[in-house]
């Protein structure tokens, strides 16, 4: 347990600098948009996040394992230099198509489904962030899969609001528009940076065309088991916003985006130990090593209970005091933060359960689990949404969320733990 808190110190620091900033920055602009503009901003990136996990096809996740599982010494051999080609390239396919889509379906989007002229303004910026996000968080996973995990929070987020904040300061937004250009250029600037920490360990220069497609077939197909589990994820926590966006105005919006960007702030303690155990799990299950993944489950569950009731108990007294100081037409957000920080403290409380199964092999099964999971939740937002707003969108996303979570915990102790590992001894004390 020692070893692991002092691993994972550092990267925790990283990950909350990241979440500050990143809150530190839509509080701003919170600040400085009236609420219909927040509103507004938010939807067009709730967009963007969904491009995003369509152009990724679980690439992201799938390179952590691709990595993990090789030697970090490895990793400039033309192997998975040319994966990494591979996924670029088709991410940027991708994005292309999905761009073409979108210039022949935007308008009914933004005027019909959500009654939204000025979106349609947005779209361009929509693509382009998406295109640039989706890149970083490739870089990220790099990082992580070759065990460079403060590499990998700095690039999730931590350089991309730094510069933000910095050119939101200098240059106040007035506009929807203005505060996507401002995120749009932090971002590009934060991709460069992390290309060139990406060439210190991986041959980025090779390139051969022939060897570069003739796993396109089994990478593709190993890939579309993580988009399922990554795209469900975010259907989870943003479906509310496109559903809101139908039935509601844009104020609505703004302050159910708000709330619900504090709450995220619960999710990434996870996301940083993640960064640390994702890889070890991949490494010891590519090892055979089912006792120490057993271990590390074991150790970890004490300290993520402990971290679930401390962060939840701190955001949600921190929403009484934060919330109020930006203007009294956000005080819906602190009941918001409060209905979402129970999901969240299920997600946290049950720990690295959906990276175990995933780093397992066992991404099929907890694919089916999400896609039903998903369709329940898209149900109940259309049944619940225009009748009770941003509360039930809320009181949705939180349930879908505990329920994701206990699921794909009942299902680690039962199909991995249990199965592969027979019997572990307890290490948590």
């Amino acid at each position: 347990m020692k070893i692991l808190i002092k691993k994972a110190s550092g990267v925790f620091a990283l990950k909350v600098v990241a979440s500050l900033m990143s809150l530190a920055f839509y509080y701003l602009l919170a600040m400085y948009l009236p609420v219909s503009q927040f509103g507004l901003f938010s939807l067009a990136i709730t967009l963007s996040i969904f491009i995003g996990a369509m152009i990724k096809q679980g690439f992201e996740q799938l390179s952590v394992r691709y990595f993990a599982q090789r030697d970090s010494t490895l990793g400039r051999n033309d192997e998975t230099a040319h994966f990494y080609w591979f996924v670029i390239i088709f991410i940027t396919l991708s994005t292309s198509l999905i761009a073409c889509v979108i210039f022949v379906f935007g308008r009914w989007l933004t005027i019909t489904v959500f009654n939204q002229y000025a979106l349609l303004e947005l779209l361009p910026l929509v693509i382009w962030l998406s295109l640039v996000q989706a890149l970083l968080a490739i870089n990220s996973s790099v990082f992580k899969g070759v065990a460079k995990p403060k590499l990998s929070m700095l690039f999730s987020g931590c350089v991309t609001f730094s510069i933000a904040i910095l050119v939101l300061i200098i240059e106040r937004a007035e506009t929807a528009n203005s505060a996507l250009v401002i995120l749009l250029f932090s971002a590009v600037i934060a991709l460069l940076v992390s290309f060139v920490f990406t060439a210190r360990y991986l041959s980025i220069t090779t390139f051969k065309g022939k060897l570069l497609f003739d796993n396109a077939k089994t990478i593709t197909s190993s890939s579309w088991q993580f988009f399922i589990i990554g795209f469900s994820a975010v259907v989870t926590q943003h479906i509310a916003m496109l559903v809101l966006g139908m039935f509601e105005a844009t104020e609505q919006l703004g302050i159910y985006a708000l709330a619900l960007k504090f709450s995220l702030v619960a999710g990434y303690p996870l996301l940083a130990i993640n960064a640390i155990t994702t890889p070890q799990f991949a490494r010891y299950h590519a090892k055979g090593d089912m006792i120490a993944f057993g271990k590390l489950a074991n150790t970890t569950s004490t300290l993520f209970l402990v971290l679930a009731t401390s962060v939840v108990l701190v955001l949600g007294g921190l929403a009484y005091y934060l919330i109020p100081l930006i203007g009294v037409e956000y005080i819906a957000s602190i009941y918001i933060v409060h209905i979402l920080l129970c999901g969240y403290w299920v997600n946290l409380a049950t720990g690295s359960v959906v990276a175990m199964l995933t780093m397992a092999g066992y991404e099929s099964l907890f694919k089916k689990i999400t896609l039903y999971l998903m369709l329940i939740n898209i149900v109940l937002m259309f049944v619940f949404v225009p009748f009770y707003g941003m509360y039930a969108a809320a009181s949705v996303t939180s349930l879908i969320m505990a329920l994701k979570n206990i699921i794909a915990w009942y299902c680690v102790r039962r199909l991995v733990l249990n199965k592969d590992a027979r019997a572990y001894p307890n290490t948590s004390n």
